[in-house]
């Protein structure tokens, strides 16, 4: 599927705070009127607020760019009150970011690589992006590494848990002289890892499928946010992460190696 199929190249480059600020407006309308089930809107909520924020500002935005924009924006909510359940961290209402020494950043951010930009950023609609997700983000916080549902997460850690501990025996064997393939090993394990996570294994939970479409949804938001990628990576990259082992791997992966990774599998 093209780029312009999913129309992302025109939400990333028209796509101002004026629309942000619109959006918000208009959710916190909905739910004001009832329109949400268990704190997630309801279907046909998207379709009304995309109808309005287009004739609002003469825009041709579409349902898919609505709701990747209102995930993105539950992300930066959800980690922002991370940060600020931190020790050390507190709110500046003048700058309207998160504030807190040098050292508790450094400090946080050489664990947690994910939350460095929100140590420069501003968030002058953190109130109403509040009444939107507080309620919905609560229940998310034990998804820390990946910004992923809880339950993934938890199945995901509890694979590289077993990983792990099939590394550490495949060296000990190694050391030993008696593993035949040690060559093969590591790969073999990461295999059957990704092979037993929620993508793959569909037995463990009715709502995987559900799980696979939110994953690739955030796989999408956080791709936007790689500016090194031009407009034909980008498409490619929007194609290679409906696979979930991908969609896995580029979630699970941080830093300048994310890019990296990314590049591989296009080329």
């Amino acid at each position: 599927m093209s780029l312009s199929q999913y129309g992302l190249v025109g939400l990333r480059k028209s796509w101002v705070s004026s629309h942000d600020e619109c959006l918000l407006e208009l959710l916190i309308e909905q739910q004001n009127c009832g329109k949400t089930t268990s704190n997630l809107f309801k279907y046909e909520v998207y379709k009304t607020v995309t109808q309005k924020l287009n004739q609002r500002f003469e825009t041709n935005v579409d349902e898919n760019q609505i709701k990747l924009r209102y995930y993105a924006m539950k992300k930066d909510y959800g980690v922002i009150k991370a940060l600020l359940g931190q020790p050390g961290f507190h709110w500046d209402a003048q700058k309207q970011m998160v504030a807190a020494d040098d050292k508790v950043w450094e400090n946080y951010t050489a664990v947690r690589r994910d939350a460095r930009p929100y140590r420069w950023r501003s968030f002058p609609l953190y109130d109403k992006m509040s009444i939107i997700f507080e309620d919905s983000v609560v229940g998310d916080v034990g998804a820390r590494n990946l910004h992923l549902p809880s339950r993934v997460n938890r199945t995901l850690e509890k694979n590289v848990n077993e990983l792990q501990c099939k590394e550490k025996k495949s060296k000990s064997a190694a050391t030993s002289g008696y593993n035949k393939r040690p060559q093969f090993e590591a790969q073999d394990s990461i295999e059957n890892a990704l092979e037993e996570s929620p993508f793959a294994a569909r037995s463990q939970g009715v709502e995987d499928l559900s799980d696979a479409r939110i994953i690739y949804q955030r796989c999408l938001e956080e791709l936007q946010r790689i500016d090194e990628l031009d407009d034909s990576e980008f498409s490619q990259a929007v194609c290679a992460l409906k696979d979930d082992k991908n969609a896995i791997a580029f979630m699970t992966i941080r830093g300048p190696r994310r890019l990296i990774w990314l590049r591989s599998i296009l080329n």
